[in-house]
């Protein structure tokens, strides 16, 4: 719509610019539009003939009407319109009013042509040229030539109004040429804007931008050293066409326009042969009449041509080259967008895999202990760049005070937990916090909850800026079989527990913060038993997490799904997989998922 708006406005510019008096009216005789030389003309307004009959601007001579009256200016304006074919009138005189206010003799030349709606296949406008011939008749008149020679100027005078048809109807013409062509281009432009590959760009340019200036063959040469490779399409032959390398210093024009970087513009075989020896075989060897090149650049960098070639000579006016001309830069710069956009690709897939590679290089294999089976696995989101902070881990340490009394031998620990952030720096503050957490499980002897808030005090000590929500579970022999259980949960999804009757229990505790938003708070402990068979199930938000869907929600589904699992004897390591298979190409963010097992 816009584009349209500025179009109408471009076109009343040009309208009222018009160096001869030309006024536009409706079928209906009705003005809707005057140059500024026909205003000038008669010292009107646009205002003032802009809605108003066209014979109202001044009255017609008595000679002017016909017997009913009719003005012949009507007359004329109506044929065109019914003919749709230009219609030149005999000299005519219409009285003005002058500077000084007194009616003033004067005769004119009209010529009335319609404007068509092609769309609608009616006449929109039909558009009068006014051009005053008072000084010539009043010089015929003072001559006093005979009836014989009045009827000799006045078919003189008639050959020259139709002459001056003749040229209003090429000048429409070859506007409408005009307007076509860079209609076509400015489309060409906008398929080269959003062309994401090379090849799609020179597709676009080349079979469009062909078609548009109506040549029959195109092409684009590019520098490779000390060659140049040209792709190129012709009108019988619309695939495009890689042909083999030129010399870069060729005689042919494509070769000296990337050479030199300067246009080249042949208009006709004659101009080809004088060109270079190599132009002429290529004028005795294709038949093609006309060529032009302009040069394509990248940043300044001189990268190489793009031409166009007909089969007939072809005059190149300024308007042609400004627009060719246009269209080579605009080459250039899609090239250089597209070569930004690859390199940042580029970059980004290094990124991740460094991110990705970092990320796996800390998530050691986790190892069964007696009593206990362990599997874990981390899958990254499906974005490239949503590499993050998810980690889990699995270790043991000596004896521990729990639950209030001293225990001897191993405990068991295991750990999922997420950093905020999706880059290399949120990959390497999992790394420190991992191993600040290992290094303080190993040091004291001490609960999960304490542990963590040790964790969280020390990472905000040294300033780490570390956010993260986590779950740190300790198990210890139970004595009628399986584990003891105890974990605590800083701001993190509640870990699931897998019955061996098939039931699913959600270990849901009252909120607590995650590490780094209250580092000097108290954190609570939790307890329960694992008993033999049953399977301890922990992960990240990332399986849980769906667009437009909440995580109580997505915990549903977790719960259903395993239960599910469950129920068709599925066996609880090969849980893991079988949510990951579920969740494979759509998670939005990475997944780890960790399940402890404690052996019947």
């Amino acid at each position: 719509m816009a584009d349209d708006v500025a179009a109408e406005r471009l076109y009343a510019r040009l309208f009222a610019a018009l160096p001869t008096p030309h006024v536009a009216v409706t079928p209906d005789m009705v003005v809707v539009d005057a140059s500024d030389a026909y205003l000038d003309l008669f010292g009107l307004r646009r205002a003032d003939v802009v809605g108003r009959p066209i014979v109202s601007l001044f009255p017609p001579d008595p000679a002017s009407l016909d017997v009913d009256g009719t003005p012949f200016i009507l007359q004329s304006f109506t044929r065109a319109a019914e003919t749709r074919r230009p219609d030149p009138m005999p000299v005519a005189r219409y009285d003005i009013v002058d500077h000084t206010g007194e009616i003033a003799e004067r005769y004119w030349s009209h010529v009335a042509f319609p404007v068509v709606d092609e769309a609608r296949d009616e006449v929109a406008l039909v558009v009068q040229v006014l051009t005053e011939v008072t000084e010539y008749v009043r010089r015929e008149q003072a001559a006093a030539p005979t009836e014989g020679q009045w009827r000799s100027r006045a078919e003189a005078v008639e050959a020259l109004l139709l002459a001056r048809v003749g040229e209003v109807r090429d000048a429409r013409a070859a506007e409408r040429r005009a307007v076509e062509m860079r209609a076509a281009l400015a489309e060409t432009a906008l398929g080269m804007a959003g062309a994401s590959s090379v090849a799609e760009l020179d597709r676009v340019l080349i079979e469009r931008g062909r078609a548009a200036v109506g040549a029959v063959l195109a092409a684009v040469s590019v520098r490779d050293g000390a060659l140049l490779r040209q792709t190129i399409t012709a009108a019988h032959t619309p695939a495009l066409v890689e042909f083999s390398t030129i010399p870069l210093d060729s005689g042919l024009h494509s070769a000296v326009v990337s050479r030199e970087g300067r246009p080249v513009l042949l208009p006709d075989a004659a101009a080809m042969a004088a060109f270079s020896p190599e132009m002429a075989d290529v004028v005795t060897g294709t038949g093609l009449q006309a060529v032009v090149g302009f040069p394509w650049r990248v940043g300044g960098e001189l990268r190489g041509a793009l031409s166009f070639c007909w089969d007939r000579p072809r005059a190149f006016s300024d308007a042609d080259v400004d627009v060719l001309q246009a269209l080579a830069a605009q080459y250039g710069q899609a090239v250089g967008r597209i070569e930004a956009r690859r390199a940042e690709q580029e970059r980004t897939v290094q990124a991740v895999q460094m991110s990705e590679a970092l990320q796996r290089s800390l998530l050691s294999e986790p190892r069964s202990r007696p009593g206990t089976t362990v599997t874990a696995r981390y899958r990254p989101a499906a974005q490239l760049a949503q590499i993050g902070g998810d980690w889990f881990d699995s270790f043991t340490t000596g004896s521990a005070t729990t639950a209030g009394s001293p225990t001897d031998g191993e405990l068991v620990h295991v750990v999922v937990g997420d950093v905020s952030g999706h880059d290399q720096d949120a990959a390497a503050l999992m790394g420190q916090t991992r191993n600040v957490l290992r290094g303080i499980a190993h040091t004291v002897s001490s609960s999960p909850a304490d542990v963590l808030g040790r964790l969280d005090r020390t990472l905000a000590s040294l300033g780490a800026g570390v956010y993260a929500t986590v779950v740190l579970a300790t198990l210890t022999p139970h004595p009628d079989g399986g584990a003891s259980l105890q974990w605590a949960n800083a701001g993190h999804p509640a870990p699931l527990l897998l019955r061996a009757d098939g039931t699913v229990d959600v270990l849901a505790t009252a909120p607590e913060p995650m590490l780094g938003a209250d580092p000097g708070r108290t954190r609570s402990d939790h307890r329960t038993r694992l008993a033999p068979g049953e399977t301890l199930l922990l992960y990240t938000d990332g399986l849980i997490e769906r667009r437009r869907s909440d995580l109580d929600a997505g915990q549903e589904w977790l719960v259903a799904t395993v239960r599910e699992h469950l129920r068709a004897g599925g066996r609880p390591h090969e849980l893991c997989d079988h949510l990951l298979g579920l969740v494979a190409g759509h998670a939005e963010d990475d997944v780890v998922l960790l399940a402890l097992t404690a052996d019947r």
